[in-house]
């Protein structure tokens, strides 16, 4: 029992020694063409694998004003914001400094102007 105890308190030891790298602060805004909140936007986070450590792919929801903010490892990431009734955008994002920003703007998707015409509302 005493041996299962000592080893639990170096492996406790040995993870908490290990460098952890610095979480940055990202806040990204989804609003449409006009600067209106689309709230519960969808947010897919892609950690570019090939400059930086790999880290999971993570689907996100931002809050009712359209808002996410996170904390990530400096690095590139392939970001897309998505809502329904919107078409899609993604941009990659290098994320080096303490506060970074990012800011999508949606168009209504042209499949969804085709069926209304003029009265997106």
């Amino acid at each position: 029992m005493v041996k299962g105890v000592w080893f639990v308190a170096f492996l406790m030891l040995q993870q908490s020694s290990s460098p952890q790298p610095p979480l940055h602060n990202c806040r990204i805004v989804v609003v449409d063409s006009e600067g209106a909140e689309i709230g519960r936007a969808h947010i897919l986070i892609h950690r570019d694998p090939v400059t930086t450590s790999a880290l999971p792919d993570r689907i996100l929801d931002a809050d009712v004003h359209g808002v996410l903010s996170l904390s990530v490892p400096d690095g590139f990431y392939d970001v897309c914001a998505m809502s329904s009734a919107f078409a899609p955008a993604c941009r990659k994002v290098a994320i080096r400094n303490r506060y970074t920003d990012v800011k999508f703007r949606l168009a209504v998707s042209p499949e969804v102007l085709d069926q209304i015409g003029d009265r997106f509302e």
